[in-house]
Formats: structure tokens, sequence, C-alpha cells
């Protein structure tokens, strides 16, 4: 289960058993008095509240959800059987009303200040409503249920304060569980000593169960190991196809060997769930006397090797999840940029084919030679691009100045960078997503704009950080509908919590200017202005 998932649950039985304890004492106080009066009217008035609170326990124990209503239902009839109980034993009832302060605790406790208000207004509401409408509200017992209202109320704060420590502690668990879990993930590959590779765990486990079902007289042949994923079953390691899919779908979902003719499927599970299924052929002379026990017997022998796999296969998740942006945005770019290049090229090839002309000829050559030295260029400033993090004591500003001088030195274009940084470095995560909005900026001024210079300012005063990237070309067009660099950088943006505007620029061309932490940048930041300093050097 997931982190914050198990200290979510594990603060809702917290406050459940709190109400249940508040509940008990408050049954506890009244019922000494119920006891010295005598009055059997005021003993079954108590019962009748008990039993009320066990519903209400066994409803919200079996009902995380819905807890809302049950508390109010709660409240409501607990305010009735109290009013009832006044009315039926009007000289010792009012002994029972210290019961209505209980129902603004429990629900302040499982759901916060709000809830106690709600269920102290319904609980005394009941209360007041039936003993008017029955004639017995008198005097003295409307100053009882006076005070015993205000101790409600003094109950429900200290309920609500109570909901809010127990939530902050589950948070802080969660967070510290989740960070543990960083830090395995983290060194998980060292401290396995094995490659967490799917394919070569899978053929491990294979080439040991082949060995077990051998010694265990259930000869096989042709296994595969297939795991689910996203409602399919996918090849992860053996042969390419071991049994028929249904056979195998079958153990996925039953958990339990399926077997077919002399075919069979074994699933693999850990902690209950299926990681895996192997798949295969036995041989035609085994008996099949107990076949499905003894190949349970062999999957329960395995559970081990299920959590190394399992392990194999989220790590491969994760690691693949990571980068399927980066090489989305790494083929729209060879979309955009080389590969039209290259068409251009191909037509560029035809037209010479097609002009027998010597003097035509050496100028479509002419043009072909630019053009591949455009294509050259473009691939030289992608492998620049490629790189997307700082370096080992290298701020954002540096590598942002960085990559201005390679691709400076690439197309031509004038850069003009200005670096402000003090103090303390952004965090890794932020510095990452404000340089690649700034290398997409750069790309598109680059490609798009036909610009001659372009700037670049870089402002950190951590937490806090502005980069502008602007040029002298020729301004904000009509998009493209097959260009994505604008969605990717709001992406981008939106990922550390940053504003970013692109606007027009006095004299022609754009400003696009980012942000972090969005709104809270200080004064200092938003009163800079743009400035040009010296060209950077090649």
């Amino acid at each position: 289960m997931h982190p914050r998932a198990t200290a979510s649950a594990t603060s809702a039985h917290r406050r459940h058993g709190m109400a249940g304890i508040a509940r008990i004492f408050g049954l506890l106080a009244v019922l000494a008095p119920a006891l010295s009066s005598g009055d059997r009217a005021v003993l079954l008035g108590v019962l009748a509240v008990g039993l009320v609170w066990v519903a209400t326990q066994a409803a919200e124990h079996r009902r995380m959800r819905g807890v809302f209503t049950i508390e109010l239902v709660s409240a409501g009839l607990v305010g009735l059987v109290c009013a009832t109980t006044c009315q039926l034993a009007p000289a010792s009832g009012s002994g029972i009303l210290g019961v209505l302060a209980i129902p603004p605790a429990t629900a302040a406790i499982l759901l916060g200040a709000r809830a106690g208000l709600l269920a102290l207004a319904t609980c005394t509401g009941a209360f007041v409503t039936t003993a008017s409408l029955t004639d017995a509200m008198t005097l003295p017992l409307a100053s009882t249920t006076f005070t015993w209202m205000l101790t409600g109320l003094g109950f429900g704060l200290i309920g609500a304060a109570l909901h809010s420590t127990l939530l902050g502690t589950d948070q802080i668990s969660a967070h510290r569980s989740a960070q543990s879990l960083i830090h395995q993930l983290a060194s998980v590959s060292d401290r396995l000593g094995s490659p967490l590779e799917p394919e070569v765990l899978g053929t491990d486990l294979l080439n040991r169960l082949s060995a077990s079902l051998g010694a265990a007289d259930l000869p096989a042949r042709g296994l595969a190991l297939q795991a689910p994923n996203d409602g399919a079953l996918v090849w992860v390691a053996g042969a390419s196809a071991a049994t028929s899919t249904h056979l195998a779908v079958q153990a996925a979902g039953t958990g339990r060997p399926a077997v077919a003719g002399h075919s069979f499927a074994l699933p693999l599970t850990s902690e209950g769930r299926v990681v895996a299924v192997v798949s295969g052929h036995l041989s035609p002379t085994v008996d099949r006397i107990a076949l499905d026990e003894r190949l349970q017997r062999l999957a329960s022998g395995l559970e081990d090797d299920a959590v190394v796999l399992e392990t194999a296969l989220l790590f491969t998740r994760f690691r693949n999840s990571a980068t399927v942006a980066e090489r989305r945005r790494l083929a729209r770019e060879i979309h955009d940029g080389v590969a039209q290049d290259l068409a251009s090229v191909g037509y560029l090839l035809d037209a010479i084919n097609g002009h027998p002309d010597p003097v035509e000829q050496s100028q479509l050559l002419d043009q072909l030679r630019g053009f591949l030295s455009a294509v050259l260029v473009d691939l030289r400033r992608a492998l620049v691009e490629l790189r997307t993090d700082t370096g080992p004591g290298q701020s954002l500003g540096a590598a942002l100045e960085d990559m201005a001088r390679n691709v400076e030195t690439l197309t031509g274009i004038t850069f003009h960078v200005r670096v402000d940084e003090t103090g303390a470095r952004l965090r890794p995560e932020v510095e990452s997503e404000l340089l690649r909005i700034g290398q997409e900026a750069i790309t598109n001024a680059v490609r798009h704009s036909q610009a001659r210079s372009i700037w670049i300012t870089c402002r950190v005063e951590a937490p806090y950080a502005e980069v502008t990237v602007s040029d002298d070309g020729c301004g904000l067009g009509t998009p493209r509908a097959d260009s994505h660099g604008l969605q990717i950088m709001r992406e981008r943006a939106g990922l550390i919590g940053a504003d970013l505007t692109l606007t027009s620029r006095p004299g022609g061309g754009v400003v696009l200017k980012v942000r972090a932490p969005g709104a809270s940048v200080t004064n200092d930041l938003d009163s800079g202005t743009e400035s040009h300093p010296g060209r950077v050097s090649a």
C-alpha cells in the first residue's frame, strides 16, 4: 500500500479508537447517577444510549466513508433518548444529560471542528425540540441543558485539537515512509548485488523452476514468464509462446494454477498479488493426480523470487516513466528540425537529377551543401541540448551561460547574458526545470525568430529565481499545430509552481519570463529591468 494511504488508514483507526474511548467514559459518567437514583426509566435511558453508541461504533468501523452522516444520526438519537428519559422521569431524568456533551467530542475527533459543531447542534436541537413537544422542558431542566451544551462545546474544541494532532502526526509518518522508500530506491542496485533487469532475473527463475519441476517428476519444456501490465500479460523471459493465452490469463485472474491437457500456467504471487505467470508444457508421461496441488506447492517455494522479480518490474516501470517525456520531446525536436531539413535535401537531389545543365547543377549543389551544413549545426545543437542538468558545483546561471556560448559558436547569433546569483543554490529539481525551460526558449528563438541577438537574464535569490530570454526577431506568430514547445515549457513551470509569461518585445521580438515560485518572487526580482551587457565570448 502507498505510504500516504497507509498513514491515512492508520490515522482513521486511531481517531475511531479515541471516539470509542470518549463514548465509554461518557457512559460511565452517567451510569453512577443512574444507579444511585434507582429509577428504571433512567437506567433504560442509559442502556438505550449505550446501544446507540455500540451501533455507531460498529457502523463507523465497517464504513470509513459516510461517517459524517452516521455521527449526525447518532447525535440526534442521543438527544431523542435524553428527552424521552426526562419525560418519563421528571425528578431524576436530568442525570442522563451528561451524554449530550459526547457527540460533539466524538464528531470533532473523527472529522474536525465543523462536524463537532453540527453534532452539538443536532444533539441539543433534537433534545430541546422533543422535550418541548412533550412538555418535559422546565426551567431547571433548561438550565442544566445549557450547562451541558457549553460542556459539549468545550469537549468539541478538545476533540478538534486531537483531530488535527493525529492527522498531522500521520502526515509526517507518511512523509517519513516515503523518504525511507526513496533512500532505498537510490541505493537499491548497490545493496541487492544483482541487476534489476526483469529479463535476467526471469531467465534465472525459469532455469531454477525447470530444475524443480524435474525433481518433482514434472518435467516441462517451453517455459515462458509473463507479467501483468495495464490489464494484459507481457512477455518477460523464456519462450515466446509456451501455451495458450487463456490459460495464463486464467491463472493471473484466479491466482491458482491452470491446467489444460499437457499445458499449464503457474502464477507467482507476492503478498497476495499475482506478480507473474509461468506457462509451459508438461511431459505426456506426467501423472495428473493432484497436479494442481503439486504445482501450487512449487509456486509457494518461489515467493522470494516473486518479490525480487516484482522489485525489478517496478524499478523498470519507474525508470521508463521517468524517461518517456524526454523521449517524446526529442522525437518532436527531430521531427520539427532535422527530419524536415533532410526532406529538403531529398527535394534538392531530385531537382539536381532533373537538371542536366552543369551550371544549374552547380548552383543546386551549392544549395545542397548549405542545407547539409545547416543539418550538421542542428545536430550539434541538439547534442548540446541533451545536457538537461547543472553539473556538480555549477549553478543555473553558469549552465545557461555555457549553453549560450555553445549555441553562439554554432549559429553565429550574438548572445548577451547577465547572471545575478546570491546566497544558496536552488533545489536541484527547480534548477533542472528552469534550465530546460531556458533551453527550450533559446531553441525556439534560434529556430523560428530569425533573431540576430538573444538576451538571457538569470537572477537567483533562493528560493526565488527568474529567468528571462528575449530576442530581436520577427515576434510572436501563429503557432503551428505540430509545435509543442510552449506547452512543454508551461508544463515544466507547473511542476515547480512557477509562473511563465510570453510577451512581445518593444522594437520587435519576444520576451519569455519564468519566475519561481510564481507570485511569491520578491520585489527585488520583479523590479529588475532588462539589460544588455557585453557579448559572450566564443
